[in-house]
């Protein structure tokens, strides 16, 4: 639960919906890491459907398949990859 002040409340649930508001106006998700481990903003992204680009970094690889569910950039390749 997390306290917004000392009358209102907001389930997880409920926190969780509204951080997908902005998510669900987006057309693709871009995430230009030079270091992530397991991006959970990401994560969140491909749960509402966003097309993903991110940069080959940590477990990106792992998470997208590339062409299929999302695209990755390899950090040394030119960036005309993502046009």
């Amino acid at each position: 639960m997390v306290e917004f002040s000392s009358s209102a409340y907001m389930t997880d649930t409920q926190l969780s919906r509204l951080k997908r508001i902005p998510l669900r106006a987006m057309d693709v998700f871009l995430l230009t890491s030079l270091r992530e481990q397991m991006p959970m903003t990401m994560l969140e992204a491909m749960a509402v459907g966003l097309p993903v680009m991110a940069t080959s970094v940590g477990e990106i690889p792992h998470m997208i398949d590339d062409g299929i569910n999302g695209f990755v950039h390899r950090l040394n390749a030119p960036v005309e990859v993502f046009v």
